[in-house]
Order: structure tokens, then sequence, then C-alpha cells
């Protein structure tokens, strides 16, 4: 996913450069797309779905939060902004950005793209 991720921005910054998408911008997306899935536990989503709801009843728990989660845990753990700033990242912004990549807000009608901004594109 993070290689995939990274070539598809590559595409979009070369062919949308009124996108003003950034070298930062594509180290987020494939942090992100590296680090999605974190969360899964065993069988994947049978764990989500099946498991989880009877082993912990009521709890909200999905393994996008949980990804979320284990991110920052290791992130903190390993002194990661450090290394951040050294790839040009800006830890106290990037974080949160790549937290919300992993786990996107439900976008509202006011934020959904045009289908025809997504013909454009290629």
């Amino acid at each position: 996913v993070a290689f995939l991720a990274g070539e598809l921005l590559q595409t979009l910054k070369k062919k949308q450069s009124k996108l003003e998408i950034t070298e930062r911008d594509i180290l987020c997306v494939q942090i992100a797309g590296l680090c999605h899935d974190l969360g899964h536990g065993p069988f994947s989503h049978l764990f989500d779905q099946m498991f989880i709801p009877k082993a912990r009843p009521g709890q909200k728990w999905t393994h996008e939060i949980a990804s979320q989660n284990m991110f920052d845990h290791l992130v903190k753990q390993n002194n990661l902004e450090i290394h951040m700033e050294h790839h040009d990242l800006k830890p106290d912004v990037d974080l949160e950005f790549i937290k919300e990549l992993i786990d996107p807000k439900k976008p509202g009608p006011q934020s959904e793209v045009p289908i025809s901004l997504a013909s454009e594109v290629f």
C-alpha cells in the first residue's frame, strides 16, 4: 500500500501541479499506507466483526483506531520525531495528518469530490 500510494501521489504531483503536492505530503501518505493496518487482529476483518464484539461487548473498537494507537506508541517509544524531522517532516502537524489518513473523518456533503474532478486526475 505504501509503495502504490507513493506512486499515485507522484503521478498526481506530475500531472496535477495545481494540487501543489509536496514531497512531505507524499511521505506522509506512504507512512499512513504502511501503518494503516497495524491494528488488524488475526484473520483481519473476521477478528474485527466477529471476535471483538463477543470478547468486548459494547466496546467501540475498530482496527483503524487500534492502528492509530499503535502508530502513536511506535513513534513515542522509538523517538521517531527526530527521524521525521531528519526527513523534513514536521511532527507537530504531520503526525496528526498521518493518523487522519489512517482513519479519515467521514466527509460531509460539502466536502465530497465531484465525479468530474476524478476524471481530470488521470
